[in-house]
This record gives C-alpha cells, sequence and structure tokens, in this order.
C-alpha cells in the first residue's frame, strides 16, 4: 500500500477545518512571511479558478511526534480551544497558503487586514469590451468611492481595519465584498445592492445585459467553495525517513525540512527542557564560548543571532556513540529519530565542553578553514568517543595530518570512508599516498586551501620564505613529501 495519498480538498471544507482547529503546524516550520501582496496574489488565483501547490499533511496520531501548534493561532487571538473528535493534521508544507487562506475567508480579532473580492473589478475582467467604466452610475461611484485602480486586474483586496471599527462585510458602496461573506454564501443582497447601485438605471435599458453582468457574478462567487486544493496525504504510520523524503521533494522554495527539524520538534515534549534541543544548544554555546570563535564559524553563527548548523552536533554525538558500542559508525535518519530527546540533551551534558574544546583546538590549528567538514565531524567523534586520546600530542597530530593530506590531494571525505574512521579510532595510521612537485606548489592559488596547509606544513618545520620561485618550490615540495612519510 503506498504511503501517500493524492487528495482534493474543497475550500469550504479547508476553511472549517482550521475553524475547528484541525490544522496543526509543526515547532520546525518557520513563521508565517506572507505579505499583504501575495495573500491578495492567492486570493485572485482562488476566485479565477487557477490551481494553487498541493498542502503536504499527515495525522497527528501517527509515528510522528513533535510539538505544535494551531494554525488558527496565525490570525485569532481568540478562538475555541475546545477539544473535537475530529483527527487533527500537522502541516508539513503549505502552512503559508493555508494562513493565507484562513485571513482571506475567516473572520479575526486580531486587528489585522481584512481580504476583499472586487465586484467591479471581476465584472471588467469578463467584459473588457462593455465600456463599463462609462456607465453614468458606475462613473459616478467610481470617483466617490476613491479607490484608484489603473487596471482592474486585481480582483482580491487588502484593506487596513480602522481603529476602533470593526468587521465590514462590504466596502465601497458593496463594490467589495469579504471572503468570509462569500465562503459564508452571505452573498445574495449584496450582489443585489450593487447592482441597484452601480448600474441605477441600466437595467431599463440594457435588462439582458443587466442579468447578464448580475449572473455571472453570482455564479463566480458560487463556486468558490468548491474551489479545489490539492493535497498529497502522508500514512500516520510511514517511517519518518519517508516523510522527510518526501517533504524534500514537494517542498521546491522555502525552508527545506531537515533531520535536525524533526529532532528538535520532538525535543519540545522534553520536561526539562520545554525550550526545545535548539535554543538550548544555542543558549549553552553561547555562555560558555563567548570568547571561543571557532565554533561560531564551524556551526555558522548569523547576524539574526542563531546557529545555521546545529545539526553538525547530533551527527557527531551520534557517531561517537556509534563509535562507543564498537559499532559500524553509519549514521541512520530513523535510528536518530528513535534515540528520544533526552538523549540529545544527555549528550550535551556529558560532552559538549569536549565538544567545545575540540572545535576551539581544530580552530587554533586552521583545520576550519581548510574545507574538510565532513572529516572533521567525524574526527571530533572519534575524540569524544576517546576523550583520553585528545591530550596524546601524537593523535592530534595524526588527524590534523589526514587533514591536510585531504586537502593537498584535493579528495573528498564521505561518510563512506568509514574504513579511515575505523583505523583512527583504533590508533592506526591510514594511508596517504601523495607526491608533491615544484609545479604543483606553483600552481596553486595564493588564497586556496592548498596553499594554506602547505604554508602550515613549511611553517612547522621552521621555513618562513615566500614561495614564488622553482628554487623554493622544489625545496617545499621535499619537505612536504618528507612530512607525510614520516
Amino acid at each position: 500500500m503506498s504511503s501517500i495519498q493524492n487528495i482534493d480538498v474543497s475550500l469550504q471544507a479547508i476553511v472549517k477545518n482550521i475553524d475547528k482547529n484541525i490544522y496543526l503546524i509543526p515547532k520546525f516550520q518557520r513563521d508565517f512571511v506572507w505579505k499583504r501582496k501575495a495573500i491578495e496574489e492567492l486570493g485572485d488565483s482562488i476566485i479565477r479558478g487557477y490551481p494553487i501547490s498541493s498542502l503536504l499533511i499527515m495525522p497527528e496520531n501517527g509515528n510522528l511526534k513533535v510539538s505544535a501548534h494551531s494554525l488558527i493561532e496565525n490570525i485569532k487571538k481568540e478562538y475555541n480551544q475546545e477539544e473535537n473528535n475530529e483527527p487533527k493534521y500537522y502541516i508539513l508544507d503549505g502552512q503559508q497558503r493555508l494562513t493565507s487562506i484562513a485571513k482571506l475567508f475567516l473572520p479575526k480579532n486580531n486587528g489585522d487586514d481584512e481580504f476583499y473580492f472586487d465586484l467591479l473589478a471581476l465584472l471588467l475582467d469578463k467584459f473588457p469590451e462593455d465600456k463599463i467604466l462609462e456607465i453614468p452610475s458606475v462613473k459616478k461611484l467610481t470617483e466617490l468611492s476613491g479607490v484608484i485602480t489603473d487596471n482592474y486586474m486585481e480582483l482580491c483586496r487588502a484593506f487596513s481595519v480602522g481603529k476602533g471599527k470593526g468587521k465590514q462585510l462590504t466596502r465601497h458602496y458593496n463594490r467589495f465584498i469579504s471572503g468570509e461573506s462569500v465562503i459564508e454564501k452571505r452573498y445574495s443582497e449584496v450582489i443585489d445592492d450593487f447592482f441597484e447601485q452601480w448600474f441605477d438605471g441600466f437595467k431599463s435599458k440594457n435588462k439582458t445585459k443587466f442579468f447578464d453582468y448580475k449572473n455571472y457574478v453570482t455564479s463566480v462567487l458560487g463556486v468558490i467553495g468548491e474551489y479545489k486544493i490539492p493535497a498529497m496525504k502522508i500514512d500516520g504510520e510511514s517511517e519518518l525517513g519517508i516523510v522527510i523524503r518526501v517533504f524534500e521533494k514537494v517542498n521546491t522554495t522555502g525552508k527545506k525540512l531537515t533531520l535536525f527539524d524533526l529532532i528538535n520538534a520532538q525535543s519540545f515534549e522534553d520536561k526539562k527542557h520545554k525550550d526545545g534541543l535548539s535554543d538550548y544548544l544555542s543558549s549553552e554555546i553561547k555562555s560558555t564560548s563567548h570568547e571561543r570563535h571557532g565554533v561560531f564559524n564551524f556551526l555558522e553563527y548569523k547576524d539574526n543571532g542563531k546557529f545555521e548548523n546545529l545539526a553538525r552536533i547530533i551527527r557527531i554525538f551520534e557517531i561517537a556513540n556509534l563509535l562507543e558500542k564498537n559499532t559500524i559508525p553509519a549514521i541512520s535518519k530513523q535510528s536518530m529519530l528513535a534515540r528520544g530527546s533526552s538523549f540529545w540533551f544527555g549528550c550535551w551534558e556529558k560532552q559538549g565542553n569536549k565538544f567545545l574544546e575540540i572545535v576551539e583546538w581544530m580552530n587554533e590549528e586552521g583545520l576550519l578553514d581548510i574545507g574538510q567538514v565532513t572529516f572533521l565531524e567525524y574526527a571530533i567523534a572519534i575524540l569524544l568517543a576517546k576523550p583520553t586520546m585528545f591530550e596524546n600530542l601524537e593523535y592530534r597530530e595524526r588527524i590534523e595530518k589526514y587533514a591536510i593530506y585531504l586537502t593537498l590531494s584535493e579528495s573528498s571525505f564521505t561518510k563512506s570512508n568509514l574504513d579511515v574512521v575505523k583505523k583512527l579510532y583504533t590508533s592506526e595510521s591510514p594511508n596517504m599516498p601523495i607526491n608533491i612537485n615544484d609545479k604543483m606548489i606553483l600552481d596553486c592559488k595564493p588564497t586556496s586551501s592548498q596553499t594554506k596547509v602547505i604554508q602550515k606544513i613549511l611553517q612547522k618545520k621552521g621555513v618562513t620564505y615566500e614561495i614564488n620561485n622553482e628554487v623554493h618550490a622544489q625545496e617545499a615540495s621535499e619537505i612536504i613529501n618528507s612530512y607525510f612519510s614520516a
């Protein structure tokens, strides 16, 4: 049986589900960021019947257990929080669209913008040759309403809610009707009033055209509730690895769902650390590393005050845990998700300070600047699994030498190089076949990682001159080859 079911959900059902608190936003999702213009464009697509992107949902009562908040919180300060017996769904992809739909069609109590559909623009879009704007009553009310519309191509418009003013179901002489009125099918009287005001006197002279206009507006508003929104429904019992893969496939824009996102979302359930793993690690690192710039670079600290790559920490802890158990350190997303949040908090409490110490040593040795991040993750894990070896200068130099070797040989360390990990963990030296000549050295760009490690080796050997000729390059190549053969 397939883990994914493709379904179509009517707009009417979507809005009801939002209002009934059916949809949940996991903690790993970014906040709602769409601006007024994007919401208007979504409303425009809906009233025109244009398709929109698919949603990705998964039952709350399945294998995915994460902390989440109700989607309706994005638009209402106050809402019915009584539990009902209907199943709830995590929104894995589509929060921006669903929240925008809620803003378009549900009443709000947060003083936000209100969204309306433009009945006049709807007619002008359908009947562009009829010169509707030249009808005297239309021309008069257009001037009185004061709404400037250059081309009348926008069918959805937002208006700010004035201070002390409640919800207005219509605006500008019934030209604009609220999304709330449309989805609740309370538009018949509004349409009648709109045509009586805007087409005053037109019916007696153009009865057929008048009813063409009125029937068209009625038919468009009448089918909005049946507008279909595609959704991909993941089976609640699906493996979490499938959830990640599906999310990565459908979420071509915006924030990618990662393994760390899921682990962090699970961690909000931890009674001891209610702010979650990400905030906990960030706080711990900032409080103990204010003078350790290496870890900030390694975890990619940004101007917004957040670390972009905390996922490196959990990968390192997972590898170290596997090494301690003499298990092949092959990372499995499924096993990492199954560990529970207490495991990750416990790893930091046990090994956090040593992790910071190791990273700072790597920074001081210039290893963080030579581009061998994957190897460094495994190297840190090895030193965490065998912490006494970190005090062994020869052992640290062996790790440093292999990182330099990878850079000089322009090799990539991948997660399949587990034979090297095993050798380093058992205090063996991995093979480092390399033969550097003077031409290779002279061809290195001054700012390249290769140049950095060449200079590092020469400094270790007490050589301080610049390599700018063949003689110096030849001497340097002999020193480097000797360094690796020792």
